[in-house]
């Protein structure tokens, strides 16, 4: 289980880095 979540979190905080980087080139 929690090996699980550790990649979840993983998981989201890569999708997250990638949205901000998504942000910033829009802007």
């Amino acid at each position: 289980k929690f090996e699980w979540l550790k990649l979840d979190v993983q998981q989201a905080n890569k999708s997250l880095k990638d949205g901000n980087i998504l942000k910033k080139a829009d802007v």
